[in-house]
């Protein structure tokens, strides 16, 4: 199939703004991830422990998952409406979006059951719509 300049030209900025939308959400679950971190040490050391939040918190081994059930328990005194929900959506989003290949083509995330749509900042993983 011949592709031409206009529509080569078309495919690449498109893969140039996947590429920004896959680093502004790294950037953005980064920060959240980093905001747990911060409500825990708080809440076992009454102050930010950096050396904490460095040698244990960011640990590769210490799972985003362990973070949301310890933090879970953190705020479960505290606030009753927090939407915990959200967060595992959020993490399902960030490993959807920053561990697939995109297929430019219709938006289909390759090898998966995924279709993304940047233009309307959604995604979808097993029928179900995720708003970005």
């Amino acid at each position: 199939m011949f592709i031409d300049a206009e529509a080569k030209k078309k495919i690449k900025e498109r893969e140039e703004y996947i590429k920004s939308k896959r680093g502004e959400i790294a950037m953005h679950f980064a920060f959240i991830e980093n905001l747990i971190d911060r409500v825990i040490s708080f809440n076992y050391f009454g102050k930010d422990n950096e050396q904490f939040v460095a040698e244990v918190m960011e640990d590769e081994y210490f799972s985003f998952g362990l973070k949301v059930n310890i933090f879970k328990k953190v705020i479960r005194s505290q606030s009753a409406n927090f939407p915990l929900g959200k967060l595992y959506r959020l993490q399902t989003l960030r490993n959807v979006i920053t561990h697939s290949r995109l297929v430019v083509d219709a938006g289909i995330l390759k090898g998966t059951n995924i279709a993304v749509n940047f233009g309307e900042m959604n995604f979808q993983h097993n029928g179900k719509k995720f708003d970005i």
